[in-house]
């Protein structure tokens, strides 16, 4: 039952998501991603995290400074948020 709520959620999020993305880009990937984990129960928070949790690369953007480069992109999040969800995982 959980699962079909997060998968009719990831369908209407995806589709904002792609809207918001479009030209002229509304938002950031970054912060889609942050805003979808939030979104979620903080239990549920720690153990996407958990799941996804690989050390990012440290990069030099173009004002000399460091910043960690983004380790996945939206749908990976979301696939690993159904992961943990399905039924399978539980199992």
């Amino acid at each position: 039952m959980k699962e079909d709520y997060l998968l009719a959620f990831k369908r209407y999020f995806i589709y904002v998501a792609q809207k918001c993305l479009k030209l002229p880009i509304v938002t950031e990937n970054r912060e889609l991603e942050e805003l979808i984990v939030k979104s979620l129960d903080t239990i549920f928070q720690n153990a996407l995290n958990l799941r996804l949790s690989l050390p990012g690369e440290v990069k030099i953007n173009e004002f000399g400074r460091g910043r960690v480069e983004d380790t996945y992109n939206l749908k990976h999040i979301i696939q690993k948020a159904i992961e943990l969800i399905s039924r399978k995982t539980i199992a």
